[in-house]
């Protein structure tokens, strides 16, 4: 993977987002490859293609390619907001590719790849409605918020500019790929709780730590009247998929650092 981008590529055209976007994508196709099997490249998709950039020719994995000269925030703008909902109940959606270039030193400077399996309805976040004098007047869009997704779903391809082999990406691709199997809800419950858990920066646990967060998960899901089976139900769900280890009398230990 070459990290040098080719800044000339942008020379004819006059938007900045244009002259980005021609830059990145041209990036992307020579040095992408795909996460999900062990094909060395990615194809771009056809011209209006919605939600996605590249696919793989071997196994159709898709990705969507979203870049910024700065650091990505929280939240990151996508499409609709209900035919993103609709793409993930139907399993769908592309990876997200989420890629920090540098003009000044023309090169990639930092590149994470979500796989979709990591994105849940707790992380979409609704936009308001575009106003009456829009073009698209009405349209709903939506945010991905990043810091509802658990640091296992954000795997690192370039980082300062330094790029990790393809052997350890597809290694941590292929740690949580049991999550793809679960259904829509059973997917969102699971990462909720392993949002949580990482969220205390630590690698052993207690059942008790995790009972702590009860009240936001009652708010979160105002109709279940059973918080606390269904949190051990994640655990044992997280714990068969190998990324907790159960260590009895309430203690928990979890498998890999992320």
């Amino acid at each position: 993977m070459n990290i040098a981008l080719n800044l000339s590529l942008a020379d004819n055209y006059k938007s900045p987002a244009q002259q980005a976007r021609v830059v990145t994508e041209s990036w992307a196709q020579d040095n992408l490859y795909c996460a999900a099997c062990d094909s060395i490249r990615v194809e771009r998709t056809p011209n209006n293609t919605e939600g996605s950039d590249f696919y793989c020719g071997s196994c159709r994995s898709s990705y969507q390619l979203k870049a910024s000269k700065s650091d990505f925030g929280a939240r990151v703008v996508d499409g609709a907001y209900e035919a993103m909902l609709r793409s993930l109940r139907a399993k769908s959606s592309p990876h997200l590719l989420l890629l920090r270039y540098d003009v000044n030193s023309s090169c990639v400077r930092r590149l994470i790849l979500i796989p979709r399996h990591f994105i849940s309805s707790s992380s979409i976040e609704r936009r308001k409605p575009l106003a009456s004098h829009a073009r698209r007047a009405g349209w709903i869009g939506c945010y991905i918020n990043l810091e509802r997704v658990p640091d296992d779903g954000k795997i690192t391809l370039i980082d300062s500019g330094k790029v990790a082999t393809r052997r350890l990406v597809r290694e941590r691709f292929g740690k949580t790929s049991d999550l793809s199997r679960l259904s829509f809800s059973a997917r969102g419950w699971a990462l909720d709780v392993l949002t949580m858990i990482r969220g205390m920066r630590k690698m052993r646990f207690s059942l008790a730590d995790v009972y702590s967060y009860e009240q936001v998960f009652k708010e979160k899901y105002p109709g279940n009247r059973h918080i606390r089976p269904k949190i051990r139900q994640q655990l044992q769900v997280l714990r068969d998929m190998g990324l907790v280890d159960f260590l009895g009398t309430g203690q928990y230990h979890l498998r890999y650092s992320a």
